[in-house]
């Protein structure tokens, strides 16, 4: 069968008269790539073969009848929704009322020209076009919603802080434990220039590890004190696709007792009747509190 394009659609023209069917097959092959069927059996094939963009279909034929036709597509998932055309100058009021109450997209009655046939097609193919791309994004908002939960949820379950960055240094997320360690409100950061928010980072150690993770690209790992509130962190900065996640704990009790006995350290070593068991001591105590942490 010749292949569809983005230009030209396929469409399955169902019809058994075969003079009709054939010249409107000839006429609308310039615009799109016509399959034909003289029956509805038939048609279920070249569906089979090739699932058109658009089907239309007699009402009034052997066999299967467009109606049939109709509901047998309509009961498929795969072919549910393949907008269907019904024609007819003979069928019954009832069959014509049943071909919309089973799902049919329009109706064009006999006689009717080519123009009409034309126009209605083309305004069938722009509204099943426009269904499928409002359904397609309302699939990508779904998924990237549900996606979006999960990470959220994975992101509160972390024990340490967590935060999101863009390309422009705004903040895009904030878990639960960076708005308890920073106490400002999550609409006071996320949308916010990180470096307004915090001007006294610029030109320290966290503006230049942020950075380098960017531009190099590369993970990052360093400990500093924040001083919004004061305390020693332990920082990790990733590079995204969109910008830069960062988590962090705080070790502010951990750095604090190395700093006392970094200072009793230097202070004891001074002491020229220093035992080397208390030495030792010391020395195993700072090895303790920094190794479990690293």
């Amino acid at each position: 069968m010749p292949e569809a394009t983005a230009t030209r659609p396929r469409i399955l023209f169902v019809e058994d008269e075969v003079t009709v069917r054939d010249h409107l097959a000839r006429k609308l092959s310039d615009e799109y790539v016509v399959d034909t069927a003289d029956n509805g059996n038939e048609a279920l094939l070249a569906v089979i073969r090739a699932k058109p963009a658009l089907v239309v279909s007699d009402i009034v034929m052997p066999d299967m009848d467009g109606v049939e036709l109709l509901k047998t597509l309509r009961d498929s998932p795969g072919t549910r929704a393949i907008p269907v055309l019904l024609i007819s100058g003979r069928a019954a009021d009832e069959y014509r009322i049943e071909g919309f109450d089973k799902g049919a997209d329009g109706f064009l009655a006999k006689p009717y020209t080519e123009r009409e046939l034309r126009a209605l097609i083309g305004s069938m193919l722009r509204a099943a076009k426009l269904r499928a791309d409002t359904a397609g994004r309302e699939a990508r908002d779904r998924a990237e919603q549900s996606a979006l939960t999960e990470r959220v949820t994975l992101f509160e379950k972390m024990t340490g802080g967590f935060y999101t960055l863009d390309r422009q240094w705004r903040l895009t997320y904030v878990n639960q434990h960076a708005l308890e360690f920073f106490g400002t409100p999550q609409a006071d950061l996320v949308g916010s220039n990180f470096w307004e928010l915090y001007p006294e980072t610029r030109g320290s150690l966290l503006e230049a590890q942020f950075r380098r993770a960017v531009q190099e690209p590369c993970s990052v790992w360093f400990e500093m004190l924040a001083l919004p509130v004061n305390r020693w962190i332990e920082v990790h900065a990733n590079p995204t696709t969109r910008g830069l996640a960062v988590n962090f704990r705080d070790l502010h009790e951990r750095k604090a007792r190395e700093i006392q006995l970094l200072a009793e350290l230097t202070r004891e070593a001074r002491n020229p009747q220093l035992a080397p068991e208390r030495l030792q001591q010391l020395i195993e105590d700072l090895q303790r509190t920094l190794l479990p942490e690293r």
